[in-house]
């Protein structure tokens, strides 16, 4: 009879071990599920915000948010002024 009582009383004291334990971990995991909201609500504020900014005139044609030249400005000039120097070449090779 007292090895009975002995061995109810331990798996007594397991128990509320194992309660305790659980209710920890509970506690615990409530905590970390209202970080992840938390940190879930920021994040859609702040795509939120970026989303202002994937618009004209921040963005270019490709939908990019970098700076990418356009043909016409970047080398146009170029061969624009190299013919020009020809065509002169060519207006005084011609007169002299």
């Amino acid at each position: 009879m007292e090895r009975r009582t002995q061995a109810e009383a331990s798996w007594k004291k397991k128990l509320a071990a194992e309660k305790a334990e659980q209710k920890q971990a509970s506690k615990s995991y409530e905590e970390e599920l209202a970080d992840v909201k938390k940190t879930e609500a920021e994040l859609a504020e702040a795509a939120n915000n970026l989303r202002k900014y994937r618009r004209a005139p921040h963005v270019d044609d490709n939908g990019g948010v970098y700076n990418v030249p356009d043909d016409r400005n970047g080398v146009g000039p170029l061969y624009s002024h190299a013919t020009v120097a020809l065509i002169l070449v060519w207006v005084a090779m011609t007169v002299c």
